[in-house]
């Protein structure tokens, strides 16, 4: 693949600014051979949005994808999603932490939504949940956040260092129990 043809799709900065929904549309006068999209998912659909709801603005961004690539095209996403498991009040009350503090107007996907979105634009190619891997980065963040506490005090304050002390805690355990996972999906594009 050429390198002028691949581009990173990060568009949590715009996704945040509508405050939900695709961001919208980036302009090419070529299709790509491949289009990747980090951490951009999550920050496309409000908390407390239906599936129905979700679904669609998965499926307008899939579409816009879809367009943007040459047939047989990759688009690989990695997103933090929801897992399969039975939540409590414990797990309960982090996610109201997580999403009132640092993922506003945010929800993560289901496996299932990101499927049924997909269908036929994209073949699955593959997916991995790195959720173990995503687990250790979290422990990992917060061990250098804690050692290097004083500092970060120093440069956004007491209430911002303990509140991201919390969502890296918190992260951590959510993806060790399975309630977050880490989906990489690779899809390609199916013909016309």
């Amino acid at each position: 693949m050429a390198p002028t043809r691949s581009r990173r799709c990060s568009c949590l900065r715009s996704a945040r600014r509508k405050r939900g929904g695709y961001p919208g549309p980036l302009r090419t006068d070529q299709p790509y051979d491949a289009i990747f999209c980090v951490g951009a998912m999550e920050h496309f659909v409000r908390f407390g949005s239906s599936r129905q709801e979700k679904v669609a603005a998965y499926r307008q961004f899939f579409e816009h994808c879809y367009k943007m690539l040459k047939p047989g095209g990759r688009l690989v996403v990695q997103t933090i999603a929801k897992g399969n498991r039975p939540i409590d009040q414990a797990v309960i009350a982090d996610n109201a932490f997580l999403w009132a503090e640092i993922f506003p107007e945010s929800d993560m996907p289901r496996f299932a939504e990101v499927a049924h979105a997909a269908e036929k634009l994209f073949e699955v190619r593959s997916v991995v949940n790195g959720r173990e891997d995503y687990a250790k980065t979290c422990r990992e963040w917060l061990e250098r956040l804690r050692s290097n506490r004083d500092k970060a005090v120093e440069v956004v304050g007491e209430r911002s260092v303990q509140t991201y002390e919390r969502y890296l805690d918190v992260s951590a355990g959510q993806f060790d129990n399975e309630h977050l996972v880490l989906l990489r999906f690779a899809f390609r594009r199916v013909p016309e």
